[in-house]
């Protein structure tokens, strides 16, 4: 009788270690399958993570350049203005050393002028309008720019 229970006790202990090593393998392979899984994801992290900082290169360059060019229509304005401040000094200096045998010479001189004021009115202003459209598209980028940052935080 002894030898039957300990035959079954030897069985079930037995039984109970091939359970116990099924069990250890199963855990074994989820976790490799984790330790993948993880690789996988950080690789994927790693990709996205260089393709952002290539957005972000190449949203820093356009941004670069649109500031340049806004810089560049600046200038140009500035100097629009002021080659109009000499324009017009001069002609006001004309006017007064001219005196009265320049009456019809003031009034041909003044429809040029004029014309050259509206000429240049619109230059300066779309001029501004460039400028502004440049500052808008900086402002645009630069959200951008901070929005890409967010995301790769």
């Amino acid at each position: 009788e002894d030898g039957c229970t300990l035959q079954g006790e030897y069985e079930r202990l037995s039984l109970l270690r091939l359970r116990q090593e099924q069990a250890r393998q199963e855990v074994q392979v989820q976790l490799m399958d984790l330790e993948q899984e993880v690789m996988r994801a950080q690789a994927a992290s790693l990709a996205e993570d260089t393709a952002i900082a290539a957005q972000l290169a190449t949203l820093r360059e356009g941004l670069a350049l649109r500031q340049k060019e806004s810089q560049d229509r600046q200038q140009e304005l500035t100097a629009l203005r002021e080659e109009y401040a000499h324009r017009q000094a001069a002609y006001q200096r004309a006017l007064q050393s001219a005196g009265t045998a320049a009456q019809t010479a003031h009034a041909d001189r003044q429809a040029g002028l004029r014309e050259h004021e509206a000429t240049l009115a619109r230059t300066v202003e779309e001029g501004q309008r460039t400028v502004e459209a440049h500052r808008r598209l900086v402002e645009d980028l630069q959200s951008q720019l901070e929005g890409l940052q967010r995301q790769r935080v």
